[in-house]
């Protein structure tokens, strides 16, 4: 089943039916699985970011993070990532010197990440860099010497993007990327001129400019892409980073600013919205024959308190499992590898909860104490999926004949999208495959048509309100697969080979 929304007129009186339907417990139908067409799968697709690793007294080589970094599976580490690329001085391992430079813990001491330093990071986890190159406070002469110098410590010069995120109006240095870059056409004509030099020096790395998901109709973001297409030449590539809310009824002011039971069914929606967005209004617009990078994406929500909940692990899950719908699309990266429940993938101390430094996200109330170098919730979604990936060749999508449909009413229309998503992951030898139930109800589902050698699985749940301050506030359970597998309620289940 593809996962593009389905939009349909109704009475406000029938939806309360419909949400009962679906959610009601004991859902008995056995459901039918088969596999869609395939689509191959590159060695390196997953990856993750590195920008905490500046933050809280955190390292690139820090020990905890290289003991812990090689289980999210990832084969690509972008550095420095975030908006630090855009004011970063590699020869130091800190941001320029420079009075524009917008604050970063201002009160915190240097803790210096040197290329060196990534290099024990990347030989650790056996990634290759994804070097974002600042284009705000250098030079193409001095980013080339830093390639030149990665490249003679033994690390791959393999992929590049050219700066970061130049599209935003709301961020401290905003004003001061508009003066360099006021619009996307002059962005286009510098990136060409980097990308032309850098393809000079290392003939097999690919360069990639920076596009812009549409997620809020400001008009520099609808207008970037196809400006930016006047006037770049050469790229291998156009990254994209997706973050996105959980709710546009609390954005739009007509919630309550709680996180409850109530919110579940349009959170889980969320994802499907955003990449129906990407997928019909960006990814057209990228030339036929150029990669798509998705280089930053998890939740972004700044009105109920859902970072860090069971829900936030479900979203990205979904969303990570979307960009495989499109071919165009061959590298994604998580935000990012540690820090809080806000972006991080493992907590680096008690204070998971504590949003101060993450955008300002609203903590829940009486928020937990969590545990160092445990998942946080979005942690467990990307290793499960990471896990599944790993050393495979090939995807398809998995259709799950029977199952219901999840439905709510959005601007006086029903919105619905599936309660079951997954796909099956191969190579000549074996197979995997992750299914989210987005519902809550446990299904059951016939296995025997897919997985006709049985294996083994691993399914991890929690409530999709439950707050996952440490590894073990996340259920989880490992068996042989049977010929009626049953999945729990929000549940990510991952058949292993």
């Amino acid at each position: 089943m593809r996962a593009i929304l389905l939009h349909l007129r109704t009475n406000l009186l029938f939806l309360p039916i419909v949400l009962l339907f679906l959610s009601s417990e004991g859902y008995a139908q056995i459901i039918d699985m088969q596999l869609s067409n395939r689509r191959s799968v590159k060695p390196d697709w997953f990856g993750i970011g590195s920008q905490n690793t500046t933050r809280d007294g955190m390292y690139i080589d820090h020990p905890d993070l290289l003991q812990h970094a090689p289980d999210m599976n990832a084969k690509v580490i972008r550095f420095p990532s975030g908006g630090n690329s855009n004011w970063w001085d590699w020869k130091t391992g800190w941001f320029v010197d420079d009075p524009n430079v917008p604050p970063h813990n201002p009160n915190q001491a240097p803790v210096y990440n040197t290329l060196e330093n990534f290099k024990v990071l990347v030989d650790e986890t056996g990634a290759v860099p994804l070097f974002a190159l600042n284009m705000i406070s250098s030079t193409l002469a001095y980013q080339l010497e830093m390639l030149h110098y990665a490249d003679s410590l033994g690390m791959e010069v393999k992929y590049i993007e050219l700066g970061n995120e130049f599209y935003l109006a709301e961020e401290e240095d905003s004003s001061y990327i508009y003066s360099i870059f006021p619009d996307a056409q002059t962005y286009g004509i510098v990136a060409s001129k980097w990308i032309d030099s850098i393809h000079a020096h290392f003939p097999e790395a690919k360069v990639a400019a920076q596009g812009a998901f549409n997620r809020n109709n400001q008009s520099r973001r609808v207008l970037w892409d196809g400006n930016l297409l006047e006037t770049l030449e050469g790229e291998d590539a156009i990254t994209f980073h997706q973050y996105f809310s959980a709710s546009g009824t609390e954005a739009k002011g007509e919630g309550d600013g709680k996180y409850n039971t109530n919110d579940v069914v349009e959170f889980l929606y969320r994802p499907f919205k955003a990449w129906n967005i990407m997928a019909t209004e960006d990814l057209p617009l990228v030339r036929p024959g150029k990669e798509v990078w998705i280089t930053e994406y998890n939740l972004q929500d700044f009105n109920i308190p859902v970072h860090g909940s069971w829900g936030h692990a479900l979203f990205v899950a979904t969303q990570t499992l979307h960009y495989l719908e499109s071919e165009k699309i061959t590298n994604v990266n998580f935000h990012t590898v540690c820090g809080t429940a806000g972006y991080g993938g493992y907590f680096i101390d008690y204070k998971g909860f504590k949003f101060k430094d993450d955008g300002s996200f609203k903590e829940p109330p009486n928020p937990p104490i969590t545990t160092s170098w445990d998942k946080t919730s979005s942690g467990h979604a990307v290793q499960i999926i990471s896990e599944a990936v790993d050393g495979m060749k090939y995807a398809s999508e998995l259709s799950f004949t029977g199952a219901p449909a999840i439905a709510f009413v959005e601007d006086d229309e029903t919105v619905t999208y599936p309660s079951l998503y997954g796909w099956q992951f191969s190579n000549d030898n074996a197979s995997t495959a992750i299914i989210v139930n987005l519902s809550g109800s446990e299904q059951k589902i016939k296995t025997t048509d897919v997985f006709k050698t049985g294996g083994n699985y691993e399914r991890i749940a929690a409530a999709a309100t439950d707050y996952i301050a440490n590894d073990g506030d996340v259920l989880k359970k490992n068996s042989s697969v049977p010929a009626t597998l049953t999945v729990k309620e929000y549940s990510i289940t991952n058949k292993a080979g």
